[in-house]
């Protein structure tokens, strides 16, 4: 499996205030279906009722190879 993460940040000054937005683009390239399909699974389930803690957890898992 291969996992690139792409941040990009952006800064804006609106009404005299300072904001820092912040979007990751993770891209996960899977060797065989049944990888991801569960990687799939993984991620709705996170989308639905998870957290950004195990949502980060998730892509740190992915990033180190252990879906490999």
């Amino acid at each position: 499996m291969e996992v690139s993460i792409i941040p990009q940040k952006k800064f804006e000054c609106v009404a005299g205030r300072d904001y820092l937005k912040a979007r990751i683009t993770l891209i996960v390239s899977a060797k065989t279906k049944e990888e991801k399909r569960e990687l799939r699974a993984r991620w709705e389930q996170l989308e639905e009722n998870g957290s950004l803690n195990e949502l980060l957890e998730l892509v740190r898992e992915m990033e180190a190879g252990s879906y490999d």
